[in-house]
């Protein structure tokens, strides 16, 4: 019975990491951004990196990505402030891939009705 019941929670747990990783896949979005400004915010606790776009994601009113580097700024936080200046720069676009159900940047004052949390960056 014993080697039952472990084959069942086994069994459920694996189809249960299987079904939440899919779940996080599909739920991230791309937004292809034009950026306005960049601007770091350095006071606790409110630490991030903020781009503004020229235009919201489709169909959202996002049109702030934050990115959060941990209690204080990290290695990332130095390479996304050097990927959106570049792209600033160069009048390039930036590939925001972020999470639009995802409103815990509001605790970094990323603010619930127009802001994401940048998952990954990409320039083009």
């Amino acid at each position: 019975m014993l080697k039952i019941v472990r084959f069942f929670i086994v069994s459920a747990t694996a189809s249960m990491l299987l079904l939440g990783f899919t779940l996080t896949a599909a739920i991230a979005d791309m937004h292809y951004c034009t950026p306005h400004s960049v601007a770091v915010y350095a006071v606790k606790p409110n630490q991030r990196i903020h781009v503004m776009c020229t235009e919201p994601a489709p169909g959202t009113d996002y049109i702030y990505f934050a990115y959060y580097g941990a209690k204080k700024f990290s290695p990332d936080s130095d390479r996304f402030l050097n990927l959106i200046t570049f792209a600033m720069q160069n009048s390039k676009t930036l590939a925001i891939q972020f999470d639009p159900s995802d409103q815990s940047g509001s605790k970094i004052g990323c603010l619930t009705h127009d802001c994401r949390l940048i998952q990954s960056l990409h320039v083009y």
